[in-house]
């Protein structure tokens, strides 16, 4: 990859679906950063808001 980038999103999730979608996240996040072309992808909770999930990637 000659020209690398960083994504970075922020997933304001509603109480009551956090932990349907941490689940999800942990089904595909393995086949996501085995992809020739992600250099890296951390999935982490907001440090000050639990209802966010937030992304990098590269």
């Amino acid at each position: 990859m000659s020209n690398p980038f960083v994504i970075q999103v922020a997933l304001h999730i509603r109480p009551e679906c956090r932990e349907s979608h941490r689940k999800a996240l942990a089904r595909v996040i393995g086949r996501v950063r085995a992809r020739s072309e992600c250099r890296y992808r951390h999935v982490f909770d907001s440090a000050d808001d639990p209802d966010t999930i937030r992304f990098v990637e590269s």
